[in-house]
């Protein structure tokens, strides 16, 4: 771990080998000298402890009981917790109903979209749905897309959230119980001839998000602004600027701020691609106690989860293990702060935490609400 501080360079000298230097291997010996040397350290503070695996030895540590600001570290714990409490092969469900009769291929009636928090939905998967709807002959649709998002509770930013320099960007995106592609979504803009407006696309094609602007193909270079904020049952993209003729097509993502309605209005559209006769017409609502399962989409195994959360680093990810966590443990719905209480009580009675030893504030590590040292 480090962070910047105010503090003189980090002395060599503390560098601390419990065991004797001659039981730590040459290279890691030589590569934890040549780190706290490193000139990129200087006002920095430093935690690191390193340890072998099998036995438990600890071969070398620097400040390791010193608790800063772990940045994205922070996931570890959060995945640790969430395997150990929702177990490896926990699997999140989303359930397809129709809330009325299906006659001659007709739902004269309303699809409803029940979520438990899957944060691995992307088009793909739902585009298969789409088609696993289809294909169960329903060829139209009267009613509405009823989306059911309940599950979690309406807080959609972690703490720390708010501090965030960028906060509509794709990492910094909202948590939802239905939440589809991480909750982001792409504007695609390729040049046309010169002097003419560069041709923009949303992906996923969903009438959820509204682009406002354009951008010119001009011989200036590439000049992009770019606002993204929330309207009235929509994201609002406002773009402006410009690109090269001959420059390659752009792909900027963007957070969105309504997960549950994103969701459904890409549903639609996929539907519809699908051969099924609908209007656009997507709200939010509680599934009704009449209403007939059709289909039940699974997620990965967590395990599986968590390989790609720890990989890619994703915020939106983490969080949304806190609230699942937060819901497993204290019921619908999930909230970050049963969730936070759920990780804390994991880490002080199974882990072995002091109560006041750190500091857990939100899943993802993002912005300055967690100190842990590298001992934790």
């Amino acid at each position: 771990f480090a962070e910047t501080s105010d503090t003189a360079n980090t002395p060599e000298s503390l560098l601390n080998f419990p065991g004797g230097p001659q039981q730590v291997p040459p290279d890691l010996r030589a590569a934890l000298v040549d780190i706290l040397s490193n000139s990129a350290l200087r006002g920095a503070k430093v935690s690191f402890m390193a340890q072998m695996v099998d036995t438990g030895q600890v071969l070398a540590s620097y400040n390791p009981d010193k608790i800063i600001n772990p940045a994205s570290n922070v996931k570890l714990i959060t995945a640790a917790a969430a395997l150990r409490i929702l177990k490896p092969e926990y699997r999140y469900r989303t359930r397809y109903y129709a809330w009325g009769p299906i006659i001659d291929g007709v739902l004269k009636g309303h699809l409803v979209v029940k979520g438990f928090g899957d944060p691995t939905v992307v088009t793909e998967r739902l585009k298969k749905v789409a088609s696993g709807l289809a294909n169960m002959g329903i060829k139209k649709i009267t009613g509405q897309v009823i989306v059911d998002d309940s599950f979690f509770d309406g807080d959609r930013e972690a703490s720390g959230w708010e501090t965030e320099e960028a906060p509509e960007r794709a990492y910094a995106a909202p948590v939802g119980a239905l939440s589809l592609n991480y909750n982001s979504v792409r504007l695609l803009l390729r040049p046309d001839g010169l002097g003419k407006p560069a041709l923009m696309q949303v992906e996923p094609p969903v009438e959820y998000v509204t682009v406002e602007g354009t951008v010119n193909t001009n011989r200036w270079g590439r000049r992009l602004h770019i606002v993204t904020r929330a309207g009235p049952d929509t994201t609002l993209m406002q773009v402006s600027g410009s690109i090269r003729p001959r420059s390659k097509p752009l792909r900027i993502a963007r957070r969105i701020y309504d997960p549950g309605l994103y969701f459904g209005s890409a549903l639609t559209s996929f539907l519809k691609i699908h051969g099924v006769e609908m209007r656009h017409d997507v709200v939010r609502g509680v599934l009704p106690s009449g209403a007939r399962l059709l289909y039940v989409d699974r997620s990965p195994t967590l395990g599986e989860v968590i390989n790609t959360l720890n990989k890619y680093s994703n915020n939106f990810m983490a969080e949304t293990l806190i609230k699942t966590i937060g819901a497993d443990q204290s019921g619908a719905p999930g909230t970050f702060e049963n969730g936070l209480s759920a990780v804390r009580y994991f880490l002080e009675n199974e882990i072995g935490y002091e109560p006041d030893s750190y500091i857990f504030g939100n899943g993802s590590g993002l912005n300055h609400v967690n100190k842990f040292s590298a001992h934790h």
